[in-house]
């Protein structure tokens, strides 16, 4: 009778010493996938932190006041954030070198920006014009970040790892117009200053879709492209009113500055905002001056935030 039970009870443990190994193969194939899974993923995040700390590192550093006297033959930052005011107006300065070296371009430049404020044409920064070089600088502000392209030879510094200016925008301000224009057709006189790529700093924060970003739209962090905008022009002009219209290739947000003043400063002109998206677009200015010229600028966003901004244009009342 013993003997019976024991062959049962003996093949039971044959057969589950059979299975076993076939459990712990399965078991170990999983944690083994499951650990490759993770490997990968902390590989993409590094490489995501490293591309952040990298471009954290070219973190602009702001211009914040002209304190020297410069003229023919000055060097340094000073003369290159100069020469990046001068060139916001192109009947300033239309050569639009911004080097870093004060010499005989700058120096017209210069006289003309003088003449046209009232001062004296000395072609040098003194005291006054001091003043007014700090004034400007408020409307338009500056910062240097380092500039590792080779072929922007016209905007390097001095020796070695080369330093260029660019446009510190603030929220509610945009660039200067008249730095929109292109340096031998491929990039801006004044670039705006680097920012941390959408993409990226959505991922740091864990927010692929920030809805809640600075911008005050939100962004969706995969559109990139800017808005077109066409068909810009003042219609319907009267003795103290002008309308001014305009498309755009998608939906967007847009703000008209205008004022009586060339170059126009958004900080002391008349804004106005339509924070509806939209592609047809038109503004109605009332309570103006008659038989006088008004200059203004319109810019576009969508609802990525990405923008454009046209030049300054005019438009000029009637006077019967």
């Amino acid at each position: 009778m013993k003997q019976k039970l024991l062959i049962p009870l003996t093949g039971l443990f044959v057969a589950g010493s059979l299975l076993l190994p076939s459990v712990g193969m399965a078991q170990s194939a999983t944690t083994t996938a499951q650990i490759n899974s993770l490997s990968a993923l902390l590989q993409q995040i590094q490489a995501l932190q490293s591309q952040l700390k990298a471009l954290q590192t070219q973190t602009a550093t702001e211009f914040n006041t002209f304190l020297t006297t410069l003229s023919l033959g000055s060097k340094g930052d000073a003369v290159l954030a100069l020469q990046a005011l001068l060139a916001a107006n192109p009947d300033i300065y239309p050569e639009g070198l911004i080097t870093g070296y004060f010499g005989k371009a700058t120096e017209k430049a210069l006289k003309r920006l003088q003449k046209e404020n009232g001062l004296e044409q000395a072609g040098r920064v003194g005291p006054k014009t001091l003043k007014l070089l700090n004034r400007l600088l408020n409307d338009n502000r500056l910062a240097f970040e380092d500039d590792d392209d080779d072929d922007n030879g016209d905007n390097r510094g001095r020796g070695g790892r080369g330093r260029r200016v660019c446009a510190n925008i603030p929220p509610g301000h945009l660039i200067a117009p008249g730095w929109l224009r292109k340096h031998d057709g491929l990039r801006p006189l004044v670039p705006e200053c680097q920012k941390i790529p959408k993409g990226i700093e959505d991922r740091d924060d864990g927010d692929e879709d920030d809805d809640n970003s600075n911008s005050g739209h939100g962004s969706t962090g995969s559109d990139i492209t800017a808005p077109v905008l066409s068909g810009l022009s003042a219609t319907s002009t009267a003795n103290t009113t002008a309308s001014i219209i305009w498309f755009t290739n998608e939906e967007t947000y847009s703000t008209l500055w205008y004022s009586t003043t060339t170059p126009l400063y958004i900080s002391s002109a008349t804004r106005l905002d339509n924070n509806s998206r939209k592609t047809s677009h038109s503004y109605s200015l009332s309570g103006l001056t008659a038989s006088a010229t008004y200059y203004f600028i319109v810019k576009v966003s969508d609802k990525s935030d990405n923008s454009t901004t046209t030049q300054e244009q005019s438009v000029t009342t009637r006077g019967d």
